[in-house]
């Protein structure tokens, strides 16, 4: 297996930078190695990025006061330019919490790296390091072999919901880990007013009955609210739809889901991303969804996360 991408940072960084970090490189589709270069006091700084580099076209270097705080010395700091082969780019530094005067102590070779810095946001640090390997010449495992995260990635740019709700039936373990790992059963081909719905169900041991939740795949390009905050029409609909099945003045889709029962059902919307939405619509969306039983709306970022989920 080969990796586009090790993420090297001092154990005290897992949680703030390391983890978050390595959620937006694999959204963004790249194949990340993570654990493997978790550094402690006594670890061996160019063994663990000599090691990574084995595997994986780039090493990403969390350069924080823990990080420096390990002692290393001096040579082995600037060693990591060293072990770049043939000339090529291979340490790609991140600055969290440091400053240029604070490494230049350290080591003055690594200060005078471009880097990263996390003061940026984390997205932008993904952002400029899935630029730069997608950049590079000679292949890359994101491309030559994606991940079931980068191939959903891809159909999300790519808008093709029929294209979508195949790579779902195909990977059912993405809609169980956004749902929750207890539900197990896909059905497609069910319809709440001619629309097209995805079905998972959990099988309740305790009554040996099945309960349903319902996914509707809209187009990743159509925001779930204006630039007023105001849901779409569409979308009402669907919430006023489903709060009909609840209270059994519409039929639902019964003769495709055993023990199918209305007032527990619940749906959701899946449409637009994340990235798109400003604070002000954000918060539209959530008082939405809270104000409204039985119906979601979420974006496709949500399948994202489950299908990159690091740990």
């Amino acid at each position: 297996m080969r990796w586009d991408v090790f993420v090297s940072h001092a154990s005290e960084d897992k949680e703030s930078v390391a983890l978050p970090l390595t959620k937006a490189l694999t959204a963004r589709g790249l194949r990340v190695w993570l654990d493997r270069h978790e550094l402690k006091i006594g670890d061996s700084l160019r063994q663990s990025v000599d090691e990574g580099l084995a595997k994986s076209r780039f090493g990403v270097v969390v350069l924080s006061e823990a990080f420096l705080s390990k002692r290393w010395p001096l040579w082995e700091l600037n060693g990591l330019v060293a072990v770049e082969r043939g000339g090529a780019k291979a340490i790609l530094p991140v600055w969290h919490g440091i400053n240029h005067a604070t490494l230049v102590k350290h080591s003055p070779m690594l200060a005078d790296r471009i880097a990263g810095n996390t003061a940026n946001g984390i997205e932008n640090v993904a952002t400029a390091i899935t630029n730069l390997v997608l950049a590079e010449p000679g292949g890359t495992p994101a491309v030559d072999t994606p991940s079931v995260g980068g191939r959903l990635l891809d159909l999300v740019h790519r808008g093709d919901q029929v294209a979508l709700e195949e790579f779902l039936a195909v990977h059912p373990a993405v809609l169980r880990s956004a749902l929750g790992r207890s539900w197990v059963e896909l059905r497609r081909g069910a319809k709440i007013a001619d629309v097209r719905i995805v079905c998972v169900g959990s099988f309740l041991q305790t009554t040996s009955t099945w309960r349903w939740r319902g996914i509707i795949l809209g187009h990743p390009s159509d925001p779930p609210v204006d630039r007023h905050g105001a849901i779409s029409e569409t979308l009402h609909h669907l919430a006023s739809l489903v709060a009909r099945v609840r209270s059994r003045t519409t039929p639902g889709p019964r003769p495709q889901l055993p023990d199918f029962k209305p007032a527990d059902f619940e749906l959701i919307a899946v449409t637009g991303r994340r990235s798109t939405l400003t604070k002000e619509q954000s918060a539209a969306l959530n008082e939405f969804n809270d104000l409204h039983q039985g119906f979601r709306i979420r974006t496709y970022d949500w399948l994202i996360d489950a299908a990159t989920d690091p740990t």
